[in-house]
Parts: structure tokens; sequence; C-alpha cells
């Protein structure tokens, strides 16, 4: 699949190769779900059936960012999505910035901008807005097509267990610790990218080393809790533990009495940001400044504070033993993002 960052060149490209007739579909895309997968693939299938160039419109970050006051916490990049895009067999991405010149585009300014690239149909989701204010939706695109020959489809909602599938849900379900609901909502797990960075090494000093990633700013982490994942690093795959949130029990006030936290392990300063730490199971390996992938595959525990370093330890091997006894009596087969 081919990849543009400005209509220019991939005008240039494509007329140059002689891919004048497009296909195209455009949104944000964001975790490329069940409903996301399922329109693609009805664009990859009509492009093929008329002999034509299938071509996604995507922003580098989400709209909301530009139209709205704070921008929605992402699933995936933009990286992330243009990968699942090649994968599902698309032709071509054309990812854009979304600016004011876009934001200011009348509904038919924007779709006549788009036929003149060579377009001969738009397929779009149910939810699709666009031009501005977000005037126009689906009845705009399928009304603009009838007037100039061109097809034109609005692919309805796909449902899972009685509610449509959609990002912002999955964002909430995510937030919320509901991680089996999310996972099936996306038709695969949830899974983050980082680099191990190093912390306070307090894991090694408890007998539960972990590796600390750092991510990027704008990436939506599950609720607080403790979860069984699967993690890629470095061509190895391994399961694993990961801790999500605050680390209540090295938080900046005093342990309950009889509550030690040890002569090594010092309190949390105040003012933190939640963090991702993995302990990896039946694996030691140096990870400082490794990419490591990380999918969540279960829901375990909330996290909590507990009076003592060793109170800690003791339910760290709890959940171990839990992890342990999931992997054992499940089926968690490797996915990708698009499944």
């Amino acid at each position: 699949m081919k990849s543009w960052f400005s209509i220019a060149d991939m005008r240039r490209e494509l007329g140059a190769r002689a891919r004048g007739d497009l296909l195209v579909t455009i949104g944000n895309f964001d975790g490329v779900h069940r409903g996301h997968r399922f329109l693609l693939q009805r664009v990859k299938e009509k492009a093929q059936e008329n002999g034509w160039f299938s071509l996604v419109v995507t922003f580098r970050e989400h709209p909301d960012g530009f139209l709205r006051q704070g921008t929605p916490l992402l699933l995936t990049t933009v990286e992330e999505r243009s990968a699942v895009f090649s994968e599902l067999g698309l032709d071509g991405c054309l990812i854009l910035d979304f600016n004011r010149e876009l934001a200011s585009m009348a509904p038919e300014e924007f779709l006549s901008m788009v036929k003149g690239w060579g377009a001969q149909g738009f397929i779009v989701g149910y939810d699709f807005r666009f031009g501005a204010g977000a005037a126009g939706g689906t009845g705009e695109v399928l009304a603009f097509c009838r007037r100039h020959g061109l097809l034109g489809e609005v692919i309805p909602p796909v449902k899972v267990g009685g509610e449509i599938v959609s990002s912002s849900r999955i964002r909430e379900l995510l937030l919320a610790g509901e991680l089996a609901k999310a996972n099936q909502m996306l038709d695969r797990p949830y899974m983050i990218t980082g680099r191990v960075v190093h912390g306070a090494h307090r894991g090694r000093l408890l007998g539960f080393p972990t590796a600390n990633l750092e991510l990027p700013a704008n990436r939506l982490l599950p609720g607080s809790g403790v979860y069984l994942v699967r993690v890629f690093f470095a061509g190895q795959t391994c399961f694993g533990l990961a801790n999500i949130g605050m680390r209540p029990t090295f938080s900046g006030a005093k342990p309950e009495p009889n509550g030690r936290l040890g002569p090594e392990v010092r309190p949390e300063p105040e003012g933190r940001q939640p963090t991702t730490e993995i302990y990896l199971l039946d694996i030691t390996a140096d990870l400082y400044g490794k990419t490591m992938t990380v999918e969540f595959l279960a829901f375990i525990r909330e996290e909590r504070r507990f009076p003592s370093a060793a109170a800690l330890v003791a339910q760290m091997k709890k959940d171990e033993e839990t992890a342990r006894r999931l992997l054992r009596h499940s089926l968690f087969p490797k996915q990708t993002l698009s499944g």
C-alpha cells in the first residue's frame, strides 16, 4: 500500500501511474475496530469489482482536537492505522493534517474537491460527519453521488452484544476496566507500544522486576488495575502482568501501623502520572531502551493501596497465580491489529 502526506504528491504519483479512478472512504478510524474493518473490506471489494484504486483518507491527529476543547485519547497511532489498511489490502492511504482550511470547507466544496482527485465513488460509515461545523452527513454524501453519477454507499453500524461498535464506546469500556467487552468490539486484544525506560527499580527490590513503559501522551491507557498481557519485544513473545495506575502503596502518605515499607523502598513523589509497569513471566532480559508492544488479554483486579510492601508482594504472588491459571485454561491466539 502506498501512503501520502499531501494531496499534491498523491495526485502526481497516481497521475503518473494512470490510476485516476478512485473509490474513497474518509474517517479517523481510531482503533480500526470491527465496524471499521467491515467498511474497509467493502471498499476493497467494490474497488476490485470496478477496477478502481481504493483510497483511505485519514488524519494525523483526531479532528476533535481542532474542532472542540480537548482531544480524545487515541486507541491507535496513525502508523498503526496505516499498517492495518495495508494488511487489509487497501491500495492507498492519504494522511492529512486537519487544519483550518479543511475545517472551514462547506460539505459540497469538500466533496467536490475529492471528486476532482478522480473519485468515482464514496463509501462512508453511518455516523460520518464532515464540512464546516460538521454540517454534512451521509445524506449529503448520497445526494452528491446521485447528482454526479457516482457510486455512493453508507455502511450500517456493527453491533456486539446489542451495542453499536464505536471508538468512543471502546474508550469508555477500557477506562472502566471492562477489557473483555472492549476486546470483543475491537475483535482483538487492545494493545499499546512504548519504549522501556528506567523507573524507581522498586519492583526488583520486591522480587518482581518490572519494565516501565514510556508512551505517547495522547495514547489511551486502560483503567487502573492489574492485567494479564502478552508482550512482544526484540523478536520474542512472552506473557506477563501489567500494572497500570498510581502505585498507591508508595504514595506520599504514611502506611498504616506496622506497615513498614522497608529502608530501600522510598515513597512516590506527589504530582506523578499513571505508570505502566510490565512483569514478565518465565523470562529475564535486559529491556532498557527496547520497544515493547503489550496486548491486554484479561483484567485481573483493581489497583488498591496495601498497608505494607510485604502485603503488596503477597498479593502480587496471588496475581501471578491467577495469570498462570488463566493461561492454562484459556486460549489467547496471536493477533495483529487487522485480526
